[in-house]
């Protein structure tokens, strides 16, 4: 018990200054400013983490199923859209800069690459708007013969 009076006394030492200085209370309110401001900011980094992971996600799913029809169609576009709903991103966010079209032989090289950016939140309570470009990108083999 004296060791939690000895903790608050400590604790309590800057509130209770003696010379009416109020510069240690001053520290406390603003370094508890900043750890919240900092934290707040920190759910962008998981949020940016996050959309990677399902854009990740979606683009190997997509890869799979180049790699089983020899390249990438624009029936293979609205299975990807339905994909992205499922994982809760926004389709019209998200572009498909690179694909390798269909009719490709087999083992030939496949590639997919997706991107779309990321606007953060933590900024703007602040008046501030960040976007971070997010890009994926995925290879594989065609495994179809075409004949």
């Amino acid at each position: 018990m004296k060791r939690f009076q000895r903790i608050y006394e400590k604790l309590k030492f800057p509130l209770r200054n003696q010379r009416g200085g109020i510069s240690g209370t001053v520290s406390i309110i603003f370094s508890l400013l900043v750890g919240c401001m900092l934290l707040y900011c920190s759910v962008d980094l998981y949020g940016y983490w996050s959309q990677r992971q399902k854009l990740v996600i979606g683009a190997n799913e997509l890869m799979e199923v180049m790699k089983a029809e020899s390249g990438y169609s624009i029936s293979n576009r609205r299975q990807f859209d339905n994909m992205l709903v499922t994982m809760g991103l926004d389709p019209s966010k998200v572009t498909i800069s690179e694909a390798t079209p269909k009719s490709v032989q087999r083992w030939d090289t496949l590639t997919l690459t997706v991107q779309m950016n990321y606007e953060t939140i933590g900024l703007k309570p602040l008046g501030k708007s960040l976007n971070l470009p997010i890009h994926v990108s995925s290879d594989g083999l065609a495994r179809t013969f075409i004949r």
